[in-house]
């Protein structure tokens, strides 16, 4: 089990200061995506950002290749909590529809990171589909609405910085990563996420 299984993460320093990331040279970066290639199979958790349990889990499976992650069998059910209006909210629940998710990873060494100690444990950033979003459509009353599903690289809560980050251990062959969605937007309406995804799973 790598170190991210808390909601909030420890991304900045001790002073206060900007989070310092310490670059990998690009064979590092290499050797690193390397390792991490394959097929995962795990759980997705839906935590709230203001704390407290997991609202969700569902079974998943992601594979990486190169710098991609692909997240193959989302169920756009879950995002019917975050949807106000009933009629839409009803489409989501009643939906058997999965959504494929491609994040792009970079990995990078944590500020006070020693990797001669935590040689077993990479560390990577998230990106979510083209600039941090992915579109989608949704059957509503016999027509597919287009949709679009936003995502943020990190933010503030009471509890501290929470970013989109991941890690991977390659004594275990765990992968485990946040994604930080921030809104879900359905034809002309909109409605704001507070939560984090989580996935873990194993090769």
């Amino acid at each position: 089990m790598v170190a991210t299984v808390s909601v909030t993460s420890c991304l900045d320093d001790n002073d206060g200061d900007d989070y310092e990331y310490v670059p990998l040279t690009k064979m590092e970066q290499l050797s690193q995506l390397i390792a991490m290639e394959g097929n995962y199979s795990g759980k997705s958790y839906i935590y709230s950002l203001s704390g407290g349990k997991a609202k969700d889990s569902i079974d998943v499976a992601w594979t990486v290749v190169d710098s991609t992650l692909t997240i193959k069998n989302f169920p756009i059910k879950l995002l019917a909590s975050v949807v106000a209006s009933q009629d839409y909210k009803d489409a989501f629940e009643n939906s058997d529809q999965t959504q494929e998710l491609k994040c792009t990873i970079r990995p990078y060494r944590p500020y006070g990171y020693d990797a001669n100690q935590n040689a077993t444990t990479y560390w990577y950033t998230t990106e979510v589909g083209d600039e941090n979003q992915i579109d989608f459509n949704i059957m509503h009353e016999g027509e597919n609405v287009k949709a679009r599903m936003a995502f943020v690289a990190s933010v503030t809560t009471s509890g501290g910085l929470i970013s989109s980050y991941g890690g991977y251990s390659t004594a275990q062959k765990r992968m485990e990563l946040y994604l930080l969605p921030t809104s879900l937007a359905v034809g002309d309406a909109k409605w704001n996420i507070n939560s984090v995804y989580f996935f873990g799973g194993n090769k």
